[in-house]
């Protein structure tokens, strides 16, 4: 079995893969003609349990050609585990394997996930019947960490640029930028990876690709009597997921170690140090025509970039990303001497500006059209690349009607309507990729800025901090904080808090309102309940000073109540206190002072189980702007971050009457209104 990450993938994201349906106009007519004749007639049924059925006649084939794709924009999706997800249909995968004789692919994507092999032709019905016998017996299929994941992963996974473009493009939050790791993969219990297999493997959410050698009423009678009954699940709601916040116009320099750099292509005898840059823009969804007409002057300004630069620079202007509602176009370039680029940069904005100026000539049409065609037409070589063609479409939103009259309405685009698309795309000013080692960057430092802003990451994404040194200490800091909160005496009279917080929880661009109910008593006890009755979301976290338990509801389904471990108990505790900085220490959290950043303080205090949160002390008023920590939760491991804005006098104490807490799941915005010192009775603290 083998696996490729559909967004991760730049070879498969590359410009054949992103022509499936880009555009063409003044093209031969033979090509036109061509492309019309060898696209097939698409067979679809809708069977009584649900499922959806594609079947692709192709005459004298000798093997079938099968794929499954499951729909992956739930609002569970939107919450929870994508690493479940991907363990389940990898779970899903091995078992066929194994039961149908075969070598499957999997294939990850934010909005589906796929599963297809190819057979002898001669074994479709068999193919058929245990089909539907393994998608109605998902319990029996054996749980495994499966060794071969984590080969497979680090195969396939996401290039450095990849990571950086989609976050700089989407931002932090948005699911588009959650990237799969084993270590998120090892995390997952087994009721959750059984929890994905019965919310993905559902009629409803299933479509079933098949291309080869197929008799339409043959086909019929075999898919009735075998996946026709296959009555599982339920139908559940599909949330699209639009992009959610502008780029930031900034540098984002991802710095790894040399050898990571080295390249043997160029020198047969020697080794090169290769840097990566690319300039990084919005683009529209798959079903858009600007999508066609981006794509034919991508051609152009590829071909313009290659004069220009140097011929070992290997430029390239493809998409590199394949998703239903946004995109991203990336400028990429190679560049052996690091030195070369910001001027590499220069000419790409001067070569780009100069392309937008006017519309593209009758030539440079033709030229991206024929292009782009011929590679709709190579798609169709094989029943296997015809099957994957036919599903990424559909998984991008365009039908088999978009499909059939592709020739057609790549003709109909002009001049000036690639010209307009460019414009609204290809902004020159926007986000700028490095990918070089760290010596290379902090000699560019100086150039960099001026081209904006600049930021730092590792290779896996992390941002790397550069602090200032601070002008207090750690004890002078502290002590300013608990003047600033209102006094020694004014904190120690508050020894219990209830704070009912009014939410708003913003996932996938969607708004749904809640009630955060925290009770908290020194010296480190906390109450904590979560509800979003529009999502059927109840989280509890319970902590009486030594035990800690969490407890989860999503969508109706009740998790079972989890204990804390150590580590957990440790953030449990640290939750628990009404004025955390000035009492983490009795909660097992040692603070160092790590600098300034922007102005502000940072504290970073751990505990020798490795538990750590990060606090911001506003530079100015000494309050707590923000804690941010990675967090074990039942949905898994989050990123998350708390902030506290418009802090208010209550009974001489400032308290924040605004908070936010940002994960990668989503953003909940929350009003504050607190009682103080009410009763709070010990045993509420404990389920």
């Amino acid at each position: 079995m083998s696996t490729v990450f559909g967004k991760h993938n730049s070879a498969v994201l590359s410009y054949a893969l992103t022509a499936i349906l880009a555009s063409c106009v003044c093209v031969p007519s033979c090509l036109c003609v061509q492309a019309a004749r060898l696209f097939p007639t698409i067979h679809e049924v809708r069977l009584k349990s649900g499922l959806r059925v594609l079947s692709i006649p192709v005459a004298k084939q000798s093997h079938t050609a099968f794929l499954l794709q499951f729909g992956n924009g739930s609002i569970m999706d939107a919450f929870a585990k994508p690493e479940a997800h991907a363990l389940a249909v990898h779970l899903l995968a091995e078992y066929m394997n194994a039961r149908l004789a075969t070598t499957t692919t999997v294939r990850l994507f934010p909005d589906a996930l796929t599963i297809s092999w190819i057979a002898d032709h001669h074994t479709l019905p068999q193919q058929l019947i245990l089909l539907h016998d393994i998608l109605t017996q998902l319990q029996q299929i054996p749980y495994t960490r499966l060794p071969n994941i984590q080969q497979q992963m680090q195969q396939n996974k996401a290039s450095p640029l990849q990571i950086m473009a989609s976050r700089i493009v989407y931002g932090t939050e948005h699911p588009y930028t959650r990237w799969i790791t084993m270590e998120q993969i090892h995390h997952i219990a087994e009721r959750d990876a059984y929890t994905s297999l019965q919310t993905l493997c559902t009629p409803h959410n299933t479509t079933l690709y098949i291309a080869g050698t197929l008799q339409p009423q043959m086909m019929s009678e075999l898919l009735k009597s075998s996946l026709g009954l296959w009555n599982t699940g339920t139908e559940q709601p599909y949330y699209p997921r639009p992009r959610l916040f502008p780029q930031e116009h900034a540098v984002h320099a991802i710095e790894v170690p040399s050898h990571l750099l080295i390249q043997h292509s160029w020198a047969p005898d020697a080794s090169t140090l290769v840097h990566h840059v690319a300039l990084v823009f919005d683009a529209p969804a798959r079903n858009d025509m600007d999508y066609d007409a981006l794509m034919i002057h991508a051609h152009a300004l590829e071909r313009n970039l290659r004069v220009v630069l140097p011929s070992q620079s290997r430029v390239r202007v493809y998409m590199m990303s394949a998703q239903r509602y946004s995109n991203i176009m990336a400028i990429e370039c190679e560049l052996q001497d690091a030195l070369a680029i910001p001027r590499y940069i220069d000419q790409v904005r001067t070569v780009l500006r100069r392309t937008l100026a006017a519309p593209l000539t009758r030539l440079e049409l033709q030229l991206g059209k024929q292009y782009l065609q011929q590679n709709f037409i190579s798609r169709t070589d094989s029943v296997h690349n015809l099957v994957l063609l036919i599903a990424e479409a559909e998984r991008c939103n365009l039908t088999l009607k978009d499909l059939r009259s592709f020739s057609q309405r790549i003709t109909r685009l002009s001049a000036e309507a690639v010209h307009l698309a460019a414009q609204r795309y290809f902004q020159p000013e926007r986000g700028i990729l490095l990918l070089s080692d760290s010596a290379s960057v902090a000699s560019l430092m100086p150039s960099l800025r001026t081209l904006g802003t600049v930021h730092r990451y590792t290779p896996d994404g992390q941002t790397i901090v550069q602090f200032d040194s601070s002008d207090i200490s750690l004890a002078t800091l502290l002590e300013r904080h608990i003047q600033a909160l209102g006094g020694t005496a004014a904190t120690a009279r508050i020894t219990a808090l209830l704070t009912t917080t009014e939410v708003q929880l913003s996932a996938m661009a969607q708004q749904f309102p809640g009630t955060l109910i925290t009770k908290q008593k020194v010296p480190g006890k906390i109450l904590r309940k979560l509800e979003i009755p529009a999502t059927q979301i109840v989280q509890e976290l319970w902590c009486d000073g030594q035990t800690a338990f969490d407890k989860i509801e999503m969508l109706g389904q009740e998790y079972p109540l989890r204990q804390r471990s150590q580590a957990g108990i440790e953030s449990a505790l640290f939750d628990a206190q009404i004025f955390p900085a000035l009492t983490m220490g009795i909660c097992g959290f040692t603070p160092e002072l790590l600098g300034k950043r922007d102005g502000n303080y940072i504290v970073r205090a751990s505990t020798p189980h490795g538990t750590i949160k990060t606090l911001t002390f506003d530079g100015s008023t000494y309050l707590l702007r923000s804690i941010e920590e990675l967090r074990q939760t039942p949905q898994g491991i989050l990123q998350a971050k708390q902030e506290f804005r418009a802090y208010e006098e209550f009974e001489g104490v400032k308290l924040p009457t605004t908070v936010l807490l940002r994960t990668n799941a989503g953003t909940l915005i929350g009003k504050n209104s607190y009682n103080i010192n009410p009763l709070l009775d010990d045993s509420i603290f404990h389920p």
